[in-house]
């Protein structure tokens, strides 16, 4: 335990840095970006939630040294804050009749969908208050992004922008979710083939949601569409809500991606081919956007009425993927 400072405080300086590097937004560079919170889920999950909070607290203040509050605030909130709580979640463990239990990885995925709920939220509030408003905000940005990689053929980017305006808040929400639980799981192997690891990794092909991401996702999809056919987006306070909506259902679809491949893992189990098969599903998953992701997705979401994993998976239910 005399380690974790000291394991905090580097694991920080790493994060910092491939946060700022990432800031240069080349491809390379947006792929270390989405690294950054791996030296903390490291520091967290293999010296406690102390070390977790040091880590995040050396990146924000390296961020604040290099860059400048508005950037090193986005790092507290997309990196940092949410893997001390979710290691200080991981690590809970309490004595349930004379065994030990550690906090369910069913709830910890239900806490990571919570948290990016939670972000979006953040997000969509902070976005307001700017003299552009929400819609204004994510407009202009996209417009200039668009603009500095204009060229005679990439005209019009006005359209594109009326297109995906509206998505944009929940597509960096989400995609910041993946990388967090891409980097905890990466994380745990390497402290599990390292000895380090401080609970069980959970097996991933059982994973499951909460009731709750279900009731919440139906009416809140449908007034998505709604208003979107309504057009009641178009400004004001239409467009912040029609645009915190999808950032909601966006989260919440990161949430039955993650479970949609657990099916598959779960589904796979015992094959010889598994790994080709699970290669071909997440080649789907991250090249056929948006129509890979939504399919999975889809399978998530109806695998608690679908018992997708009890009808066609293997019964063995020791085997290891």
């Amino acid at each position: 335990m005399h380690l974790a400072p000291l394991i905090g405080l580097l694991a920080g300086i790493l994060s910092a840095g491939l946060y700022i590097y990432g800031l240069t937004l080349t491809a390379s560079s947006v792929f270390m970006m989405l690294l950054a919170p791996l030296p903390l889920w490291l520091a967290g999950l293999g010296w406690g939630p102390l070390a977790a909070g040091i880590a995040g607290a050396t990146g924000a203040i390296g961020g604040l040294l290099v860059t400048d509050p508005m950037i090193a605030s986005l790092y507290v909130a997309a990196f940092a804050i949410p893997v001390a709580v979710l290691c200080q979640l991981a690590l809970a463990r309490r004595a349930d009749g004379g065994r030990e239990s550690w906090f369910p990885a069913n709830a910890l995925l239900g806490s990571l969908v919570a948290v990016g709920l939670v972000q979006a939220l953040v997000a969509a509030l902070a976005l307001s208050l700017t003299e552009a408003g929400l819609a204004g905000t994510v407009r202009e940005n996209m417009i200039a992004v668009l603009g500095a990689f204009a060229t005679e053929e990439t005209a019009g980017s006005e359209a594109v922008v009326d297109q995906w305006d509206s998505l944009v808040l929940g597509l960096l929400v989400g995609t910041v979710m993946v990388a967090q639980a891409a980097t905890a799981a990466l994380a745990q192997g390497l402290l599990s083939a390292s000895g380090r690891k401080q609970r069980p990794t959970p097996a991933f092909w059982a994973l499951r949601l909460g009731d709750w991401t279900r009731v919440l996702m139906v009416p809140l999809l449908a007034a998505v569409v709604v208003a979107d056919l309504a057009g009641s987006g178009a400004a004001g306070r239409g467009a912040f809500l029609l645009f915190l909506g999808k950032a909601f259902v966006l989260v919440l679809g990161v949430g039955f991606l993650v479970q949609g491949l657990a099916v598959m893992h779960a589904l796979t189990r015992g094959m010889r081919v598994q790994p080709l098969v699970l290669a071909g599903v997440y080649f789907v998953a991250l090249a056929m956007q948006p129509f890979g992701s939504a399919l999975l997705a889809l399978i998530g979401f109806f695998d608690r009425w679908g018992n997708f994993r009890e009808r066609f998976g293997v019964e063995d239910a020791d085997m290891e993927d």
